[in-house]
């Protein structure tokens, strides 16, 4: 029979406590950090049924591999990811369509290969929250929300078997009746110039970000725009013919932040 005497007792309890109080390394997950800077036209002024009205831009953020297919969505504006439209009183807001708004965001996310259910367009015509199927309305309300009222930052963790790379970080922006001599008013739909309700297209901002074991940063500036008309998702690598559309926002910048490890005690809450 085994004797403990009270030194081997308290030399014992002493282990069990000190195992107790040993910090465990638990490992925080990669974070994206977006910075987005407002511009002069960030916010315009618009009249709806003869009433002034201020409108932002509708926007997304996310990262595409180098072949510039879609790898996360990190931000959209709510009412492009469920097309989900302000409209007049005699207005149906089932029957509009705003391709135009980020037609650059949308085909790439569409084309992304992710389930249909996981897809915003899963949540489109569905205006009531309580008619989203509730496993895309987590999807959407993990990536869109109202468009801030001025500049603001975004973080999204990224998923653990996010691959690493090199990866494009985009941003589109488009403001609503943003007209001008080269994208006017009233353009008819099978003419070549036709904008819908936008004027000027959709501006796309791009940098580059490293993801792996080290930090990286980008600045992103605007490279191009897309199909005035939402007609496609092709990128147009110029900006002939924009205006205003380019002080939407004033600096966009990003910064990868790699998993890091931080002590937690075993033991306590």
């Amino acid at each position: 029979m085994m004797i403990f005497r009270p030194k081997s007792v308290l030399t014992f309890l002493s282990l069990l406590l000190g195992l107790a109080a040993a910090p465990l390394a638990l490992a925080a997950p990669a974070v994206i950090q977006v910075r987005v800077e407002a511009g002069p036209a960030y916010v315009q002024k618009a009249s709806v049924m003869l009433w002034p009205v201020e409108k932002t831009p509708s926007m997304a953020i996310w990262l595409a591999r180098p072949d510039g297919s879609h790898a996360l969505t990190i931000y959209v504006s709510h009412r492009v990811a469920a097309q989900d439209w302000v409209t007049g009183p005699f207005t149906d807001k089932r029957d509009v369509r705003r391709p135009e708004a980020l037609p650059i965001w949308a085909a790439a996310h569409q084309r992304s290969g992710r389930p249909e259910r996981q897809q915003c367009a899963a949540c489109h015509d569905q205006h009531q929250r309580e008619e989203i199927d509730p496993a895309a309305r987590k999807a959407l309300d993990a990536i869109s929300g109202a468009t801030p009222q001025t500049s603001f930052s975004r973080n999204v963790n990224l998923p653990a078997d996010f691959a690493p790379g090199r990866y494009l970080i985009r941003l589109e922006v488009n403001h609503s009746w943003d007209y001008n001599q080269a994208y006017p008013e009233d353009t008819e739909p099978d003419s070549p110039g036709y904008n819908g309700q936008s004027g000027q297209p959709s501006v796309l901002w791009q940098g580059e970000l490293t993801v792996g074991a080290a930090a990286s940063q980008a600045r992103l500036h605007p490279v191009g725009h897309g199909a005035p008309g939402g007609q496609s998702g092709r990128i147009t690598f110029d900006k002939d013919g924009l205006d205003s559309a380019l002080g939407i926002l004033s600096a966009v910048t990003a910064r990868y932040l790699p998993p890091a490890k931080s002590a937690v005690t075993a033991g306590r809450r």
